[in-house]
This record gives C-alpha cells, sequence and structure tokens, in this order.
C-alpha cells in the first residue's frame, strides 16, 4: 500500500513515484548552513560532506521556480535530492522534508515535488493590544511554527503595549513587550528565516492614551461618541496633523522601530472614527476628507522613511476611492483588509495598483468576537485572498489575528486560523488538508476535522455564542426560533466534547474550556427565550459562569502575561452581574 503523505501547505506538485525508502535515524545533511539545518531538521539531521550527506543540497540556476521555490527529490542515490535557486529554497525544502519525517518517520514514500509559493511575502499578524500580550515562550513556540508552515512575515498589533519610555502611564498596567524582548524576537524570527515587521497605530485605535491625563487634549474628541447609531465609544482618534499629536507618533516610532529589522512599518491608520466629528472638523469641511486623511498619513509615512524603512497602512474599505489612492506617497504600502468571503480584495487593490502602488491582501482568522471560531467563513475569506491577491499580483498576503471583545478566544483556535492563512499564501486556492492541519499544528491528524467542525457549528445552526454570551439574561432572545437552535447547538457541542481527539493537555483544557463557555451561552440562549424567566436556572447558569471566570483566567495565564486579563475578565462579569 501506498504511504499517504500530508504537507502543510499543500505543495504546487507532489508526484508519488512508487515504492518506499528507509531513512537513517540521523540525517547527513550536505550543502546547507548548519544552523538552517538546526532549525528545521533539528536532531533528526546533521551536517556532512557531500560525500557522505544522505541528503545532498545545492544550488542551480533552475533549481526551482523564483527565489524560494524548490525540486526535492526521494528515492535512489543519494537517498534525499534538493535544488533550488537560492538558500532560502533550500530552506522550505529542508522544511518540508521536516514534515514527511513527521508523518513517516522511518520509511519514506518516494517522490517528486516542485514547490514554489503563491505570494513572496507570507505574513501572520497577532494582536498583542485588545488585551494578550503573550509570553515570550509562548511566541517562541508560535515562530518556531510559522517557519514550519513556512511563513516569513510577522507584525504584532501595538497601540499602547511597548514599554515607550517617557510614556509609563499609558502601559505600566498592560505588561507590554520591552524593547529588549522585541530585540530577541527580532533575533529567533531571523534564525527561522521570518522578518519582524514593527506595528504601531498612528490615528485611530488610540483610546487607551486619550483616556490618561496628560493625553486627552491630543483627541479629536473629548467625550464618548456615538458610532453608527449604535454604541457609545471612547474618544479613539488622534486630531489629523496636530504637531503635538505627531510629535507623539514620532516618538513612539523612534523608540519601537530599531528594535525590529523588517523593512516595513505598518502605521495602521485605520478606522479614524472620530475624525471630522471634532476638531479636525472645520479643516475637512474646507479641505474635504481625503485631503486631512493623506496629509496625516503622508507625514507619519515621512517618519518611516527617516528610518531607511517603507510605510505600509490599513486601507478600509470605505476609502478605498480614486482622490485617496492619488494624495498617497509613492512608496506606501495599502493593506487591503476584509474579513469575510465578500470582500473584494481585487476591487479595492486594483485601484491602488493602478496607481503604481505595492499592495497587499489581508484577511483574517475570523477569531475575534468568538468563542468557538468561525471555520468556514475564515476559508472563503483566506481563498479569496489568494485568488483575487494572485489575480491583482499582490506582493504580500497578510493573515490577521485580532483580539476584540477580551481576546477570549483559545490558543488552539489562534493556531489553526494562522495555521490555515499559511496554507493559503503559500497554496493559493486549492483545498484545504484538514489531516496536515491536525498533524502539523497539533501533531494529532484528527484534530484537523475536530478544530473545523468546532468552528462551523455558529453558520451551520445559526447562532452566535459570544453575542447570545453578551446579552443581558433579562433580554428575551430576539428570534422565535432561539431556544430550538440553542438546543441544536448544545447537541453538536456535546458530541464534539466527548469526541475530542486525545492531544497535549494544556490543548484539550483550552478546548473543552472553549466549548463549556460555548454552551453555557446555549443555556444562557435558551433561559431567555423562555418566559418567565425561572430564577434558579438564572442562578446556576451565573454559578457556572463563575467557575468559568475563574479558568478562563487560569489559562489565560499559562500562555500569556498578565496584563489585558483584568479587561478580558470584565466583559464576564458584565453578563455575571446580570444573572
Amino acid at each position: 500500500m501506498a504511504l499517504a503523505l500530508h504537507l502543510l501547505p499543500t505543495p504546487r506538485t507532489l508526484e508519488l513515484t512508487g515504492g518506499d525508502v528507509a531513512l537513517p535515524a540521523a540525517l547527513s545533511v550536505s550543502g546547507v548552513d548548519a544552523e538552517i539545518i538546526a532549525v528545521t531538521l533539528g536532531a533528526r539531521a546533521r551536517p556532512a560532506d557531500a560525500a557522505k550527506a544522505d541528503v545532498i543540497c545545492s544550488l542551480a540556476s533552475d533549481g526551482g521556480d523564483g527565489d524560494e521555490g524548490y525540486r526535492l527529490r526521494i528515492g535512489g542515490t543519494p537517498l534525499v535530492t534538493i535544488t533550488a535557486r537560492t538558500p532560502t529554497g533550500l530552506r522550505w525544502a529542508l522544511t518540508t522534508l521536516a514534515q514527511i519525517l513527521v508523518e513517516h518517520p522511518e520509511r519514506v514514500p518516494a517522490l517528486r515535488i516542485d514547490d514554489a509559493p503563491a505570494f513572496p511575502i507570507r505574513g501572520a499578524m497577532l494582536d498583542i493590544s485588545r488585551d494578550r500580550v503573550p509570553t515570550m515562550a509562548s511566541l517562541h513556540e508560535l515562530v518556531a511554527k510559522m517557519a514550519s508552515w513556512k511563513l516569513n512575515h510577522l507584525q504584532l498589533y501595538t497601540e499602547h503595549t511597548f514599554a515607550y519610555a517617557g510614556h509609563e502611564a499609558v502601559w505600566h498596567a498592560s505588561s507590554p513587550m520591552t524593547p529588549d524582548e522585541m530585540r530577541e524576537l527580532d533575533r529567533i524570527c531571523a534564525t527561522r528565516g521570518i522578518t519582524l515587521t514593527a506595528n504601531q497605530n498612528c490615528l485611530g485605535h488610540v483610546e487607551r492614551w486619550l483616556k490618561i491625563p496628560g493625553y486627552e487634549h491630543l483627541g479629536e474628541l473629548d467625550r464618548v461618541n456615538l458610532l453608527f447609531g449604535a454604541w457609545f465609544h471612547d474618544p479613539n482618534t488622534l486630531i489629523a496633523n496636530d504637531p503635538a499629536g505627531l510629535a507623539l507618533v514620532k516618538d513612539l516610532l523612534d523608540q519601537l522601530l530599531p528594535t525590529c529589522s523588517g523593512g516595513y512599518v505598518n502605521i495602521g491608520c485605520d478606522e479614524p472614527f472620530d475624525l471630522g466629528h471634532g476638531k479636525s472638523k472645520a479643516a475637512i469641511e474646507k479641505d474635504g476628507f481625503h485631503h486631512v486623511y493623506t496629509r496625516h498619513v503622508s507625514t507619519v509615512a515621512s517618519y518611516v522613511r527617516a528610518h531607511g524603512k517603507r510605510p505600509m497602512y490599513w486601507s478600509d474599505a470605505e476609502h478605498a476611492k480614486p482622490e485617496i489612492a492619488a494624495l498617497l506617497p509613492a512608496d506606501i504600502v495599502p493593506l487591503v483588509w476584509g474579513y469575510d468571503g465578500g470582500t473584494e480584495f481585487a476591487k479595492r487593490g486594483r485601484l491602488f495598483r493602478d496607481r503604481g502602488l505595492e499592495v497587499w491582501v489581508c484577511p483574517g482568522t475570523n477569531n475575534w468576537w468568538s468563542l468557538t471560531s468561525r471555520s468556514q467563513t475564515r476559508r472563503a475569506n483566506l481563498a479569496r485572498a489568494a485568488r483575487e491577491g494572485a489575480e491583482i499580483g499582490a506582493k504580500g498576503f497578510l493573515n490577521t489575528e485580532w483580539g476584540d471583545a477580551g481576546h477570549r478566544q483559545q490558543w488552539p483556535l489562534t493556531l489553526t486560523g494562522i495555521a490555515d492563512g499559511a496554507h493559503s499564501c503559500w497554496s493559493g486556492d486549492r483545498p484545504f488538508d484538514d489531516h496536515a492541519l491536525g498533524l502539523h499544528v497539533f501533531g494529532v491528524p484528527a484534530m484537523g476535522a475536530w478544530m473545523i467542525a468546532l468552528g462551523s457549528i455558529e453558520s451551520d445552526v445559526g447562532v452566535n455564542f459570544l453575542g447570545d454570551m453578551n446579552a443581558s439574561i433579562f433580554d428575551a432572545a430576539d428570534r422565535p426560533d432561539a431556544v430550538a437552535k440553542a438546543q441544536a447547538a448544545d447537541a453538536k457541542l456535546a458530541a464534539l466534547d466527548a469526541a475530542l481527539p486525545a492531544c497535549d493537555a494544556l490543548i484539550e483544557r483550552e478546548l473543552r474550556h472553549a466549548v463549556a463557555m460555548a454552551r453555557l451561552s446555549c443555556a444562557r440562549s435558551q433561559v431567555r427565550g423562555t418566559m418567565p424567566l425561572d430564577i434558579d436556572k438564572r442562578r446556576a447558569i451565573g454559578t457556572s459562569l463563575a467557575e468559568l471566570l475563574r479558568e478562563h483566567r487560569q489559562l489565560w495565564l499559562k500562555r500569556s502575561r498578565y496584563g489585558g486579563l483584568e479587561q478580558s475578565s470584565d466583559h464576564y462579569k458584565r453578563a455575571l452581574n446580570c444573572w
């Protein structure tokens, strides 16, 4: 029987040539630096001369497609032959070989692989500001996994969680990344073939700055603002083009940029909700939003350029307009973002590409605002980004893991979402392989299908676990079929809980917690949909939530720093306090 093979990401072409090959317990490898051998194959391999090597690596002008492509052959003499145009291609070939050995540690299938990525820059962005800042151990683990999936770019989304000198009042309770930690992470990334890129929002999403005495005068507004007629929001936007605000931005960038060796800098500037509603109103009425906004973006971009780096910014859908594109600096990179299967990456990106700007597509993991993830939405979003990004010649593909609503998604969901993105930005819109997902994320093949099933319940049944958890217990469920849907979702959750494959102990705790919290959401929805409200059932739900909140706090500290935990817990406390 031919040996099956499951790789993440899926290679461009893979041909099983017949039979299998026994490999020694310790492979000898020639033609590549010892450091690359160590970080890809680990203890399974050692450097050797070509005459004695089991694995011979060599550079050749026809060794692969592009700078990162490679050709890998298993079978014959030598046992393994690898060619590539560059050392980077050799690195990714050895990374593929390492995955083959995970699935088949003793006998491997004879094969030919010709492989190359769909995008030259393949990244993940992790939100460390709302509200979870991972420990350094967690970041090291993430970087190692990213490299094993052939990602080569990392950003840490930052609003206030970098230890900026002179601004301790803003970040002191947030357990921020220190400059030394960022430099260490940069070094770890470099050894794994990953570039760490600085990320600091420089216009909107600065509410954590503006609420601190001494900074409030920098805000467009000095009071909460009603957004979209739906909810009140703290002031979140700097006064565009204000000298004092720009001086703050320059100070932050001057401190952060030297700690990250990446040649790009993400200056954010997305969702400036308050812009034009306060101190910039007169300027916008006189010059137009596009002039005021792009003037601010251009000034911040000049600060980045002074460090010899290239600016990039989040291109909001409503700002993808010719009048904005025409005023942007020629070297800025619009990050075309959107997080569902309907996002028009090509239409929006083409607007900037046709003006000669480098464009990236930025889909998302769809884990935020969720307890269980949104698997189908994520995969539709990733596939469309890959397909349309290739169509418009996007250079980069940045998969975003946000932390809205208290970053309550558990770490296994984060890893799954980033791994799905790694597949899409290397393999394009080819089908996802759940077996490979489970094997190369968790070491358990069956975990892939389980994770996707967990993340499909909301869409399959038509429920929103976190929305129902956040709703007041005293608000009647607004859907006539809410009780039936909650019961159907709970049955699916119970079945998945019973079928969770054996896995790492902490992963199991995190996933059972996610399931338990989602089931509690179902219970709350059923109580809200049944009138009159039953006091004993309400009390039982409150007691269960208190216990799950305790576990949320315990699990948080296993992988993340204390800073942000209270803000995350407050989301559950609001539900608890209206039991």
